[in-house]
Parts: C-alpha cells; structure tokens; sequence
C-alpha cells in the first residue's frame, strides 16, 4: 500500500486502538485462487503487535483454509472525497488533482484454525463484553451470540436449535397492536415498556 510520508502512522498504541474502534474487517489470502472474508475481529494482548481473533460457521469456506495460510488484514475507516479546491496550491499553480481522504490499517499474519467448542464460547463471551455481539438466553436456559446490533426477528428450530433471522421490518409498536390490553395492564401495574422480543417457534422445512 502506498502511504506518503506525511500520513503515516506507525505507532502500536495508535494502530490497535483504529482496529479495536472499527471491527470488521477483511481477511484477504490465496489459496487455490484469491479470497477474501469479511469478520469482526477481536485485538488481543497490547504489548508486541498483538492477536486478531474471529470466528466463522462451518459452512464458511475460510473454515476451510488450512492453518499456517499467510493472510492480509484489512481494516477500514471513514473516509471522503477532497475536493482540489480546497488546496490552496491546487488555487495557486492551477494544477487540479482531486484526492480521497481514508484511514486504514493492514494487518499481515498466519492464519491458525482451532475447532474447539471452548475457545469459541470464550471468544463470543469477549465480543459480548467488547459490544460487538449480544448474548440471548432463550426460555429454555438456553444461550446464543447475536451480532446484529438492530432490533430484529428470530426463527428457531424447536428441534434442532437453529437460528434465523427474519426477513421483516422491525415495528416498535407490534407488541401494542397484539395485545393492547396487555400494555395498558403493564402501565396500570407501573411498567412501561421500552422494548420487546419477538421469537417464533416452528421447525425448518428440510
């Protein structure tokens, strides 16, 4: 990646404190051909450079990869078009080069795999306590990790325990228009309500 001089950033605090405030990012490798996988990552350790995190389902194929892989990381921040107006040279020489403004940080490592049921319940434990993923504990005592931060809908197998998301709009207000009786003896007992969660059991068609 070509950075000019002037805005580059080597700094280990300033590096790992731009990859913790942006997450996900893309892990880039080739294997047979050139892919690439876009994850939240969790940042390990401060001292040294530190160890990136993930983990994906099965059914990915970066579960797939086998260890010892060279990867690329690539974390991404805001970034804007610059106008060659707002130069004050570009005015002057009346040379035009418009530019684009980003931040991003490039992480290179060895991909390492681990299928173990442990390590990955701590590791969503982590992203729970970092905020980037909300742990849900169904009626049944059950819990799962979620990474959607929006209100959303779920479907899940009575049966085998999977998990979907339903593909509708979140309305605010479904609750009341079920059961309105239920709000208003909710208010009369000195509960407002601020939120709800919507879980609809079924089983998946095979």
């Amino acid at each position: 990646m070509y950075i000019q001089g002037k805005f580059r950033e080597d700094r280990i605090e300033q590096l790992h404190a731009f990859m913790r405030a942006h997450p996900l990012a893309s892990v880039v490798m080739t294997t047979a051909e050139l892919q690439a996988f876009p994850m939240p990552l969790e940042l390990m350790g401060n001292g040294g450079n530190g160890v990136l995190r993930g983990h994906a389902a099965r059914k990915n194929a970066l579960s797939t990869i086998p260890s010892e892989t060279k990867v690329l990381v690539i974390f991404q921040g805001p970034n804007a078009y610059i106008s060659p107006r707002w130069y004050v040279s570009g005015r002057d020489s009346g040379q035009i080069a418009p530019s684009w403004n980003f931040a991003t940080v490039h992480a290179v490592g060895t991909l390492r795999c681990i299928d173990d049921v442990a390590w990955v319940r701590t590791h969503l434990e982590a992203l729970v306590k970092s905020q980037l993923a909300t742990k849900i504990t169904n009626a049944d005592g059950s819990s799962r990790y979620d990474c959607r931060g929006e209100d959303h809908y779920h479907l899940r197998d009575v049966e085998t325990g999977e998990v979907r998301d339903l593909p509708a709009p979140f309305d605010p207000d479904l609750l009341a228009k079920l059961d309105s009786k239920l709000i208003e003896e909710l208010e009369r007992s000195g509960f407002r309500v601020t939120g709800y969660r919507l879980e609809v059991l079924g089983r998946f068609e095979k």
